[in-house]
């Protein structure tokens, strides 16, 4: 029911007095009452079931919060660590975090840099370049990975292809600060030391890491050959793996330049 603030004449439809024309409002008892009936509309037990699962969404929630810090906490110990004892050992899930940290920093460091030189004359397009960078930069991993496993499946005792891996990611630490420090210059501007120290944190990567690792492979394990034939040999393995690989990426790359550089016909 509504009422007029100024005839008090109720009504039970309309927005407008009958008689006076005035603006009606829905009287206190209308409104009490619509309350108290949506509040009875719903039964007992679901208000209980509704309760308990706020209740319980409630602990969750904090304890993954919770047990996220404990693991940022952990990782960022055993990075420092990492930083001063580079042979330290890890575990597999930090050896993936730090090959996943370098893979996104690089390829915004990357984007940046380009984006800075380019002065805004070309419109790039952040999420085709970062996930071309990070799809190349993750090949080209797999592919010294891929070396080190093929070389050492020679010898004996060879080493499971995820211990490579544990291996591998556990030295790049070093690689994640220097891309860390090459972003922060690039975003104040001072692109060519940026971009060096980013270039340096991948030339680690792709060619110290895996040469180190591969001699110290060749170096522990017994093979049938002479070592000094087997580095030749991982050597030629690495080489003739990235061959295959540019080869197959080689148009893909030409195009998305040709797509930026519409001028420049290959």
């Amino acid at each position: 029911m509504k009422i007029c603030t100024a005839c008090q004449n109720e009504q039970a439809e309309g927005n407008f007095c009958g008689k006076c024309g005035n603006p009606l409002e829905e009287s206190a008892a209308t409104t009490k009452g619509e309350t108290v009936a949506t509040s009875e509309a719903i039964p007992e037990p679901e208000k209980a079931s509704a309760n308990a699962t706020a209740q319980q969404a409630s602990p969750q929630t904090n304890e993954q919060i919770e047990l996220l810090k404990i693991e940022s906490k952990a990782y960022v110990n055993y990075f420092l660590e990492k930083l001063k004892i580079p042979s330290y050992e890890s575990n597999f899930k930090n050896s993936l975090i730090s090959i996943a940290i370098f893979l996104v920093l690089s390829a915004i460091g990357i984007f940046a840099y380009v984006k800075n030189m380019t002065s805004g004359y070309i419109a790039l397009s952040f999420f085709s370049i970062f996930m071309s960078l990070v799809i190349f930069f993750t090949l080209m991993i797999f592919v010294s990975i891929l070396s080190i496993f093929l070389t050492t499946s020679l010898g004996e005792n060879k080493p499971p292809f995820k211990v490579i891996i544990k291996k591998y990611g556990n030295y790049f630490p070093t690689a994640v600060s220097l891309t860390i420090i090459g972003l922060i210059l690039i975003l104040v501007k001072s692109n060519n030391v940026g971009i060096f120290l980013i270039s340096l944190g991948i030339t680690i990567v792709i060619t110290v890491i895996p040469l180190y690792l591969a001699t110290k492979y060749i170096q522990t394990l017994s093979f049938k050959l002479d070592k000094f034939y087997m580095f030749l040999i991982f050597l030629a393995v690495q080489i003739i793996l990235y061959i295959i690989l540019f080869t197959v990426l080689a148009d893909n790359l030409l195009g998305q330049i040709q797509s930026y550089f519409p001028y420049f016909y290959f």
